[in-house]
C-alpha cells in the first residue's frame, strides 16, 4: 500500500513539474539561444526536469502547439481549482489530481506510437538511475 501511495505522489509531482515547465521556459524564450539538439554533448544541462522528455521525442510543430495548448489549459484548470473556495482542501487535491491525470492522458494521445514507446523507455531509464543511486 505504501508503494502505491509513493507511486501516486511521484506521478503527481511529475505532472506538476510537467505543467510548470512551460511557464519557466517562456520567461527566457526571448533572451536565450535555441537549445542544443538532444544528440549534442551540450544537451546535458537541464536534464531531468519535467518536460525535457518531450524535447527528446522529436515532436513536430503541430504536436508542440497541441501540447502547449493542453498544458496551458491544464494549468488554468488547476489554478481555478485552487481558487475555488467552495471545495474542501481534500476536494481541491482530488480535483487537481484528476486534472493532471487528464492533461497527461491528452498529451500522451498527441504522441505517435513510436514516441510513446520512446517515452516509456526514457521513463524506465530515469527510474533505473534514481533507484541505482
Amino acid at each position: 500500500m505504501k508503494g502505491i501511495k509513493l507511486a501516486n505522489v511521484f506521478v503527481l509531482l511529475l505532472l506538476t513539474a510537467a505543467l510548470a515547465l512551460p511557464l519557466a521556459g517562456t520567461a527566457f524564450a526571448q533572451t536565450t539561444a535555441p537549445p542544443a539538439p538532444p544528440s549534442s554533448p551540450q544537451a546535458g544541462p537541464g536534464r531531468g526536469q519535467a518536460g525535457e522528455w518531450l524535447q527528446d521525442l522529436g515532436l513536430n510543430d503541430d504536436q508542440k502547439a497541441q501540447i502547449k495548448s493542453l498544458r496551458q489549459k491544464g494549468r488554468e484548470q488547476v489554478q481555478a481549482a485552487r481558487n475555488d473556495s467552495s471545495l474542501t482542501p481534500e476536494q481541491q487535491k482530488a480535483k487537481i489530481k484528476d486534472i493532471r491525470k487528464n492533461t497527461h492522458t491528452q498529451v500522451w494521445s498527441v504522441l505517435t506510437p513510436e514516441q510513446q514507446q520512446k517515452a516509456k523507455e526514457m521513463r524506465r531509464e530515469r527510474q533505473q538511475r534514481r533507484h541505482g543511486r
